[in-house]
């Protein structure tokens, strides 16, 4: 169990996505999402896993023509917010030259 009530809903939200059968037929999706559930699990970094989570459905998403499961639609804009804010903060740190 993690220990992070942030990280504990992405993970609730990636084993949605994994366990969907409809995502069953996208395997190279399932693998990357186990990849993050996995990276999750280790560093509990919900922040940086959101943001990676959801430039890859946009990539996905895009790739496939917008005709993705629902499953995967709800997680992208589950992990949206949280990866604008992230990115914000990441930018902001590059262009003002403080580092932490």
């Amino acid at each position: 169990m993690l220990k992070d009530p942030k990280a504990e809903t992405l993970l609730t939200q990636l084993s949605a996505v994994y366990g969907d059968s409809e995502v069953q037929q996208y395997p190279d999706l399932q693998a990357q999402i186990l990849s993050y559930a996995t990276q999750l699990q280790k560093d509990e970094n919900y922040q940086l896993v959101a943001t990676q989570v959801n430039r890859y459905l946009s990539r996905f998403t895009l790739a496939h023509k917008l005709a993705v499961p629902a499953t995967v639609t709800k997680l992208f804009q589950a992990t949206t917010n949280t990866a604008k804010a992230y990115e914000g903060v990441a930018t902001a740190t590059f262009l003002s030259q403080v580092w932490f």
